[in-house]
């Protein structure tokens, strides 16, 4: 989803539709949403410096940096505006996984599937580009 062969702007629609549908094949197969793993466990592991902890950090950083570089490159060819994709970045995953936790909360997917709606407005934008045909 993130691969650097597909425009920018598609990394991050991509990566916004797949939350909800992600979600919401959890939700078939074990019956309620469940949020992101990640978050989750690194949230419960937060008191104290374990290696559990720092797994999941590493790899919510991980994603962070997919939404930086997808960020940049956007910001690059023009198709964002200008600004700091590292802020940037922070803010939309804080978002994403906040609206994750709180589905995961009250078993809601609908909360999800606001997502891409909310992360194209946190970046300035109505809506994904179309495509002209």
């Amino acid at each position: 989803m993130f691969s650097a062969s597909r425009p920018p702007l598609e990394r991050l629609q991509r990566y916004f539709a797949h939350i909800s549908e992600r979600q919401a094949e959890v939700r078939a197969q074990y019956g309620r949403v469940l949020g992101c793993f990640h978050h989750a466990v690194g949230s419960e592991c937060v008191q104290k410096p374990t290696a559990v902890a720092a797994k999941a950090q590493e790899l919510s950083l991980a994603l962070r940096r997919y939404l930086e570089t997808a960020l940049r490159d956007a910001q690059a060819e023009g198709a964002l505006p200008p600004g700091d994709p590292v802020a940037a970045a922070k803010s939309l995953f804080a978002f994403v996984t906040g609206a994750l936790t709180q589905a995961r909360v009250h078993d809601d997917l609908e909360l999800l599937r606001q997502i891409p709606r909310t992360g194209w407005l946190a970046l300035g934008m109505a809506g994904p580009p179309q495509r002209s045909t």
